[in-house]
């Protein structure tokens, strides 16, 4: 059973040792025995190269998003996503926390205070748990996935198009109506950062859907639908699954008996060191000893644009060190 867990924001390895990082023996020896992959230009055309799916790999993240819905081809869309920024005395940078996650009635409440505000145009689509927006300049929205900005300051080329420019106007209208609206401050009480940007990225035109064979049958799991993940479920023509809370599960025993791709696309903040320990307890630990136990033989491991393909031979265990999964990372 082809068997794929990626881990879309793992954390960055430059420094020595990454900062907040726990020791994480399980994810270390699975990364031993693991043949890694050069690495791809992001995490999601990584995984539709582990998938086969390269016919499609180079599309844009909208691209993808606007096959869960029907919008006619040519249609020029880009992901919407709302952040939380923090303006310093210098730079602005993006909230560690700052990709806010909505439940079901504060996307309800989003989606129609944005409508009756801005009306046709942009006009903004649910798709998963977030957003695709629709506009005659949405292609040139080409920055990337904000949870790679988490932390770090904000920069953006200057706009050179009139495509780019109308872009800028937009973001900066929604801007002013996001410190205004009820939806936001309605957050704030309740402890809840407060969207102060809606991060426009990953534009592209929308084409007619491609026949994918590789996601035929694919078995998607996710702990949150984001737009792109439900374009990739509408290609695969099948829902996108709950993430059972381990490997150990029943939904997970399911599926290593069956003969379709399955994959796991996990939440984690590459910030936060008890997620990573929680993810060690649950998912790194029983599948390292599956794969001792042969009731697995491989398991395809991606974290971030890097994927290792992990099968047990028995001659690694003597020419290869178990380094800490960071340093594997670096390799």
């Amino acid at each position: 059973m082809p068997l794929l867990l990626a881990i879309p924001d793992p954390p960055a390895v430059a420094d020595p040792v990454p900062a907040g990082s726990v020791a994480l023996p399980a994810l270390s020896e699975l990364m031993r025995h693991g043949e890694a992959a050069a690495a791809d230009r992001d995490w999601r055309s990584g995984l539709l190269h582990d998938l086969g799916a390269v016919t499609i790999a180079a599309a844009a993240p909208a691209e993808i998003a606007a096959h869960a819905l029907r919008l006619p081809p040519g249609s020029a869309v880009c992901v919407a996503t709302p952040v939380h920024a923090v303006a310093g005395m210098s730079r602005v940078h993006l909230h560690a926390a700052g990709v806010l996650s909505l439940g079901v009635a504060q996307r309800q409440r989003f989606q129609t205070e944005f409508a009756a505000q801005f009306g046709a145009e942009p006009l903004l689509h649910e798709a998963g748990e977030g957003w695709v927006l629709e506009a005659p300049w949405a292609d040139a929205a080409n920055d990337g996935d904000p949870a790679e900005w988490c932390g770090a300051p904000l920069s953006r080329a200057p706009a050179v198009t009139p495509q780019q420019r109308a872009l800028r106007r937009t973001g900066a209208e929604i801007e002013m109506w996001l410190a205004g609206s009820q939806w936001n401050q309605q957050r704030e009480p309740g402890g809840e950062l407060p969207a102060n940007l809606l991060w426009l990225w990953g534009g592209g035109q929308v084409a007619r859907q491609p026949e994918v064979p590789a996601l035929q049958a694919l078995r998607l799991h996710a702990a949150r639908v984001d737009p792109w993940l439900a374009g990739i479920a509408a290609l695969a023509g099948r829902a996108v699954r709950h993430l059972p809370p381990g490997w150990g599960s029943a939904d997970c025993m399911q599926e290593a008996q069956g003969n379709a791709p399955a994959v796991f696309v996990l939440a984690v903040s590459a910030m936060d060191p008890q997620q990573w320990q929680e993810l060690e307890r649950c998912w790194f630990e029983p599948l390292l000893r599956d794969l001792h136990a042969r009731r697995i033989d491989s398991l395809t491991l991606r974290l971030g644009r890097r994927s290792w393909q992990i099968r047990l031979r028995f001659w690694r265990r003597f020419l290869r060190r178990c380094s800490p999964w960071w340093q594997a990372m670096r390799a």
